[in-house]
């Protein structure tokens, strides 16, 4: 999920 996401917004930005 290393992609934005708009279901996992928060896991996305902490992802990056």
């Amino acid at each position: 999920m290393h992609a934005n996401t708009p279901a996992f917004p928060l896991i996305s930005a902490s992802h990056w």
